[in-house]
Formats: C-alpha cells, structure tokens, sequence
C-alpha cells in the first residue's frame, strides 16, 4: 500500500479500503495501538496495544497494556519485536489526538511496524460546536473537549497543532467549521517505513500573540 494523505467521512464506511487491504495481504502480525475505543479491525487483529483492555473477542489476541505515551510502557511490544520480527501493519484511529505525546507514538510506530494506517478527526470538524454536557449546551466550545490536537493536512505532511483556548474566540476558525460535510470529518493516512508527524513551528508556540495566531492561520488554507 503506497503512502497517501486523504480525507473521509468519520466512522462507519470509511475504511472499507483499509479492511480490503488487510483480507487481500493475509498479514500474520497486525497490531492496533489504542484499540478501547473502537476495535473496527479486530476481524484481522493479533495483538493490541492500550492502557484497558479493548472491547473485542480476545480468543488469539495478544494484549499489551500501558500508557502509551511512556516510553517504558513500548518494552513488551519491543521485545516481541525482537523476538519475532516487526508488525506487518499497524492501526492508531483516534489515538493521536488525545494523547500529551503523538511524537513518540509515531516513532514508535517506525520501530514496531513496517507500514501502518492512521486517522484523526479532521480540523473541519474541530472547528465545530457540536458536543454537549449536562452542564454546557452544545455549541460551546470547539470540537472535543478532551482533544489536545488539531491535525492538518499540509502538501504532502501531517502537522500537529496544539489545541489552544484562542481558537475558541477567533471567528475567522468558523470558516472551518462551515466547510465540514459527510467527506472530509476525518484525516486518513498510511505510512511505509516511515511514520512522522510535523509539529507547528517546531513545537515552539512564540513569541508573540500575533505570531500564534499566524501559525494558526495555516489551518485556514
């Protein structure tokens, strides 16, 4: 599977090709990282890899269990690595934006897979006010709460952005908003050999309130 970025409706038929791609190759070794949440290819799993214990039929998959972003937490996986060789393929689906740590993740991921598929939800529906509590109405407040990243397709890179309390305020990020519909609610990459996500700036967030918001503006494009 060659690497692509592409964009896609959010959860049910989505990833139609990535399961055809997996009942074609027949991999021995397919590992999805952060498998709780929704284990949507435990048809073609062997192992997984998250801090509970997935909702899936656990008859022949190998569990690991750990905080993923601890680089301790990957010596299981590692070791299994060592012993019988890399992951044919690897799964992370909305992983990557929850976590305090989606660089080591990725690096990770190079170490323990030969290619991989990944997906977050896209800025579009970030820029949405859609989720509600008992305590707030929906409408209040952008995306997920408990996101801590904004992924952006940029040529042909993948680039984090941290989630910023501005981004609530600006109404030029509305624009965003406006433009998501049922094809683009979710970024969709592969990866072979190599797995990295860029980081605004360098994850470097200064030094100045216009100079953010600068960056920011990239998400506009």
């Amino acid at each position: 599977m060659n690497t692509y970025i592409n964009y896609a409706k959010m959860w049910d038929n989505n990833r139609d090709h990535i399961l055809s791609h997996l009942k074609e190759k027949k991999y021995s070794r397919v590992i999805d990282i952060g498998a709780s949440a929704n284990s949507w290819a435990k048809e073609y799993m062997t192992h997984y890899f998250d801090i509970v214990q997935p909702d899936v039929e656990m008859s022949g998959v190998k569990g690991f269990h750990g905080n993923i972003c601890h680089v301790e937490s990957w010596d299981g996986v590692l070791k299994d690595v060592e012993k019988n060789g890399k992951f044919d393929f690897a799964i992370c689906t909305h992983t990557l934006e929850d976590i305090c740590n989606p660089d080591l993740v990725a690096k990770m991921l190079t170490k323990i897979a030969k290619k991989g598929f990944n997906a977050t939800p896209s800025k579009y529906i970030e820029m949405t006010r859609h989720e509600f509590t008992n305590q707030k109405p929906a409408g209040f407040w952008r995306g997920w709460q408990h996101h801590r990243w904004i992924f952006n397709k940029e040529h042909n890179d993948i680039v984090a952005y941290p989630k910023l309390s501005f981004i609530e305020y600006m109404g030029e990020f509305d624009k965003l908003a406006e433009q998501k519909h049922i094809d683009n609610e979710e970024l969709q990459w592969c990866w072979q050999d190599e797995c990295i996500i860029k980081f605004i700036n360098n994850d470097y967030l200064g030094p100045t309130p216009m100079a953010v918001f600068e960056y920011y503006r990239n998400l506009l494009n």
